[in-house]
């Protein structure tokens, strides 16, 4: 019998025995048993999260935008270059569509061995055979969300301040996005919605679940972004705008891994 499950019974007995005596401190106990099974799915939310995405450092977010090359070549290229996780989103194109190019990243990812997470839709995740699905604050629930892409997959949920962090932790959140940090090509955010530097000090010190800085981070300001606490980031444009995905990434990468970029690019050529 598990710990849990133990201290489940205890409170139990705890509960049925105070009805008899005092009926508040009984309801204590039942608040007390529901609270105790709570926290042992938040901490096994937790390490399974730290299973997926623990050595993660960077991942790098694909669709929407222009391109050098297709959608496919993109993916390949930024996982040679170091990406450990791919993220696809994309707005305005129709669910099958939508679900076609999914299944697409899905073949170069699983191939690589690299998780794969669907944007906003818990639905297409699911039939797209994702690892798991990144949410917004207006997005469906992350308990609505696990109901459709069942209790193994990974889920995200983007936060902007300390309160959506302190409570996505609660909710169940299998990692984090934190930001935005800087002003993004890909997001147009009023001065007063940029989270900054600050957010990310407030992450570092506030949670231990996988979290991710993301907001126009790139090559040019990572270092800011390293120093304010952040283990890993989400990038965007930086990498699949960039004229080599593959440099592009690594040269984030290195930079996550604490080495200096040196002689990288003819390394990379010349792999």
């Amino acid at each position: 019998m598990s710990l849990r499950k133990r201290i489940a019974e205890a409170m139990r007995s705890l509960e049925e025995y105070s009805k008899l005596v005092d009926v508040w401190l009984a309801g204590r106990f039942e608040v007390l048993r529901y609270d105790i099974y709570t926290l042992e799915k938040l901490t096994m939310t937790a390490a399974a999260s730290h299973r997926t995405l623990g050595e993660a450092r960077l991942m790098v977010l694909v669709g929407g935008l222009r391109t050098l090359g297709d959608l496919t070549w993109v993916v390949e290229e930024a996982i040679r270059g170091g990406a450990d996780v791919i993220q696809y989103r994309e707005k305005g194109v129709p669910d099958r569509e939508l679900l076609r190019r999914a299944r697409e990243v899905r073949i170069v990812t699983a191939r690589a061995r690299v998780p794969m997470i669907m944007n906003d839709r818990p639905d297409l995740a699911r039939l797209a055979g994702c690892d798991g699905v990144h949410l917004g604050q207006e997005d469906v629930t992350i308990r609505d969300a696990r109901r459709v892409v069942g209790p193994t997959a990974t889920i995200g949920l983007s936060t902007h301040n300390r309160e959506q962090l302190e409570a996505a932790v609660l909710s169940g959140a299998g990692y984090l996005g934190v930001g935005p940090v800087f002003p993004s090509p890909t997001k147009e955010f009023s001065e007063p919605e940029l989270a900054g530097l600050s957010f990310v000090r407030q992450a570092a010190e506030t949670t231990a679940l996988p979290w991710f800085a993301i907001g126009g981070i790139g090559v040019e300001n990572i270092d800011r972004v390293i120093e304010a606490g952040a283990t890993r980031v989400a990038v965007s444009s930086g990498v699949v705008r960039a004229e080599s995905p593959r440099r592009a990434a690594a040269r984030l990468k290195a930079r996550l891994m604490g080495d200096e970029l040196g002689e990288l690019d003819d390394e990379i050529e010349g792999g």
